[in-house]
């Protein structure tokens, strides 16, 4: 009774707290209610995120198609690692950061990035020591209440509203409110263009006026239950086929008889094994539907098929039997290398901000005339695919003397050829990015 009583009471809290929390919002242009779909906003209704967010995790921990389709997006995002370039001494600046015991981003990195893919959110409240050291935090999506959009701009993310707290019967904390980190665009302001805030908020598969990100499952979560279910009734009937019966029939046995052979039987049965004891009077027969086996493989494998093709893989990349698929396979994971690529490259812009917070604060610590430190750096993703390498080594000497050839005969200016190979180079997988100043 009292856990019932509990449950109430959180509930009717968190209800008349977001009431508390918004009951001063003016009615400025942009605004919308939380939990609705205002006028500004196509959010899902927050339950069902909520639950969608639930089951994507149990999904992953119990769906083997499931734990690929965000594994491999995993692997492909951090592969075998991401390596910052800069000078020496905001090197030192960025491993501190990097390799605090808080942070630990090398072991660390795949669990941020599996969360950003399980719940289409991540939440990284930033802490700032005395000195200027960085550590970063984690709030669950199930502590994220809502995200309020900009007053002037709803397609900007400006605060996480966290659920609140509340330990006795009738008091009502206000929901805590963090800001999230981005550029101070306040000319007045003593941190014009630098990064400030409470938390750094990531987000995915959203619209400009979606304010909470969606999981990479949830277009697909229902599909994989009913593919689970399919092959879990395909396995039932397997076993059923591999049972075996022994018919014992006993002439003029009454009900009592035959319950007595049963209990006086010591032969007991094998797991494949069932027994039927019955007298003359009683006949049984098995009989099984005529299911053609190769439907059910069909079956299974159209399912699949529409799993894969909502999440962006090919079915090469999951055990496909198809003579088809093996045969179109380079063509049909270029698609999922450009989607793989989209997500790195949204990675990578993520972990610069991080890194951008974390050298802005240590230097804003430091004396006036250490503040003229060059502290841009870039960032290397790991290559998506050992193709891009092959494919690179047998056309760039193509390239090479081309770009040669255009130079002489000044079909190209040097920028222009700059131009160019940057491009090829970026078809090819190669990203030549320029350093990012912090």
């Amino acid at each position: 009774m009292g856990t019932i009583l509990e449950e109430h009471r959180r509930s009717v809290q968190e209800s008349v707290a977001s009431l508390v929390a918004f009951a001063d919002r003016d009615n400025s242009p942009g605004w919308r209610p939380i939990g609705g779909r205002g006028r500004y906003s196509n959010d899902p209704p927050m339950a069902e995120l909520e639950k969608s967010r639930d089951f994507a995790f149990d999904l992953w921990l119990r769906n083997p198609l499931a734990y690929s389709i965000v594994e491999i997006m995993v692997s492909f995002v951090c592969g075998s690692g991401i390596v910052y370039q800069t000078n020496n001494r905001t090197q030192a600046i960025i491993d501190k950061f990097w390799k605090h015991p808080s942070n630990d981003l090398d072991l660390t990195m795949e669990m941020k990035v599996r969360a950003l893919s399980l719940y289409g959110e991540l939440c990284l409240p930033a802490f700032v020591s005395a000195g200027g050291d960085v550590t970063l935090g984690f709030v669950s999506s199930k502590q994220i209440h809502s995200i309020l959009p900009d007053a002037t701009n709803p397609a900007i993310q400006d605060k996480v509203v966290l659920r609140p707290k509340s330990s006795t019967v009738g008091d009502v904390d206000k929901p805590d409110t963090l800001q999230i980190i981005r550029v101070d665009t306040n000319p007045t302001s003593s941190t014009y263009g630098k990064l400030v805030g409470d938390c750094f908020y990531f987000s995915i598969n959203r619209t400009p006026d979606v304010t909470r990100g969606i999981s990479d499952l949830f277009s697909i979560a229902d599909w994989l239950s009913v593919h689970d279910q399919v092959l879990f009734d395909r396995a039932e009937r397997v076993a059923a086929m591999n049972t075996w019966f022994r018919d014992v029939e006993i002439q003029g046995a009454s009900a009592d008889e035959i319950k007595k052979f049963m209990s006086d039987e010591r032969n007991t049965p094998s797991r494949s094994q069932r027994e039927f004891v019955h007298n003359e009077r009683i006949k049984a027969n098995m009989l099984s539907p005529n299911l053609n086996a190769s439907d059910a493989v069909d079956d299974a494998a159209m399912i699949k098929d529409h799993i894969l093709a909502g999440s962006g893989f090919p079915d090469t990349w999951f055990a496909s039997q198809s003579a088809r698929s093996r045969s179109a396979s380079a063509e049909m994971s270029e698609p999922t290398y450009r989607r793989i690529g989209s997500r790195q490259k949204y990675w990578r812009e993520a972990l610069s901000s991080m890194i951008r917070f974390a050298i802005e604060q240590y230097m804003s610590k430091l004396t006036i005339k250490s503040r003229g430190l060059d502290t841009s750096f870039k960032l290397n993703m790991p290559n998506i695919s050992k193709r891009d390498i092959q494919r690179a080594g047998g056309v760039f000497g193509y390239i090479a003397d081309f770009m040669e050839k255009a130079q002489t005969n000044d079909w190209l200016t040097k920028d222009e050829i700059r131009g160019v190979t940057k491009s090829l180079l970026a078809e090819l997988g190669f990203e030549a990015g320029e350093a990012i100043v912090a």
